[in-house]
This record gives C-alpha cells, sequence and structure tokens, in this order.
C-alpha cells in the first residue's frame, strides 16, 4: 500500500521487468553451455523466457544423431531457469536449487530451430520452499508441463582449484582390508 497526498492506493505485489542473456546472468548462476534463456520477461507473477534450440547443443549431439531431439530432462532445465527469475529478490545471496519434480507431461518433441517459451507462476511458498507451475510450448503447442520445487539455499563462495588434484587424491573406491 502506497501513501499518496493523504490517499491511499495499492500497488501491484508483482515487479514487472525483461531481462536479455546477459541480464539473465545476474539472477541465475547458470553460465554456458547451461545457460537455457535467451530473454524474459516477468509481469504480473508470471515468468515467460525464451530459448531458440540452436543446431549445435551439447545435448541434441547424442540425443538422437540424424534425428536431434531436446531431452526432456532439458525442457525442465529451461522451465526452471525460467521459474527462478520469479524469484530475483529472493536470491540474493541464495540459489534454489531443485527439491522435486511432480507430475511433468512430456507433449511434444522439440528439435533445433524451435523456440521454447516457458511460462511459470508461483503456488506455493512456505519459508525456503518455493513451488511453481510450469509449462513449455513451441509454436503455442504444449511441450511440457509440471509443477517444479525448490529449496533457496545459501550460495556457496565459489572457489577455483589452485593446482590439478593429484593422484592420492582422486576417489578409486573402496580401500582393501576393510577400510
Amino acid at each position: 500500500v502506497v501513501q499518496r497526498s493523504g490517499q491511499t492506493a495499492k500497488r501491484s505485489i508483482y515487479q514487472s521487468f525483461t531481462m536479455n542473456r546477459e541480464e539473465t546472468q545476474q539472477v541465475i548462476p547458470h553460465r554456458e553451455p547451461m545457460l537455457l534463456v535467451d530473454e524474459a520477461e516477468v509481469a504480473d507473477g508470471i515468468a515467460t523466457a525464451w530459448y531458440t534450440i540452436r543446431e549445435n547443443e551439447f545435448f541434441t549431439q547424442g540425443h538422437f544423431p540424424g534425428n536431434p531431439i531436446v531431452p526432456g530432462v532439458i525442457l525442465c532445465e529451461m522451465m526452471a531457469q525460467g521459474s527462478a527469475l520469479l524469484l530475483k529478490d529472493d536470491l540474493d545471496g541464495k540459489l534454489a536449487l531443485y527439491a522435486g519434480i511432480d507430475n511433468v507431461r512430456f507433449k511434444r518433441q522439440v528439435r533445433p530451430g524451435d523456440t521454447v517459451v516457458t511460462r511459470s507462476t508461483i503456488t506455493g511458498k512456505k519459508g525456503p520452499l518455493v513451488v511453481v507451475e510450469a509449462e513449455a510450448t513451441v509454436d503455442g503447442t504444449m511441450c511440457c508441463k509440471g509443477r517444479l520445487s525448490f529449496m533457496l539455499t545459501k550460495r556457496p563462495t565459489p572457489t577455483l582449484p589452485t593446482r590439478p588434484p593429484q593422484k592420492s587424491e582422486i576417489f578409486r573406491g573402496p580401500r582393501k582390508g576393510g577400510r
């Protein structure tokens, strides 16, 4: 509620904004080759994100040679990344990690050249748990839909290895002799 000249006016509880690929990276931590949002818009509590499938995507090169199809798990990831934009204000110093994927249905194959449009809305929020309903379409036809749950966790400080691991530091399976 906003006070103006003695009057009370209601303001939408939802922020509205648009983002390009670079601006998206200020909100979610994904980078190439896993950044699956080209542009996005959040308005009236709905996140809409667009991603055009390129010919050389790592996930279509072997799925399937001569008949490239976007894997269902990648469609879920596209919906998740678009959904995370709804949490922009909650993500300062935090990371949204999958807590669950429920009632997911795949309705149409997605191929290179297709532009996937995801739409998401928050349907529940309790403490650090956020639940969204999301869908992905191509040319207005449903490809995938489902309920995605996220847990907001503290974002770790990125660490870079100062040296490659030594041979003795690489896990090689259980030790012989009971230990």
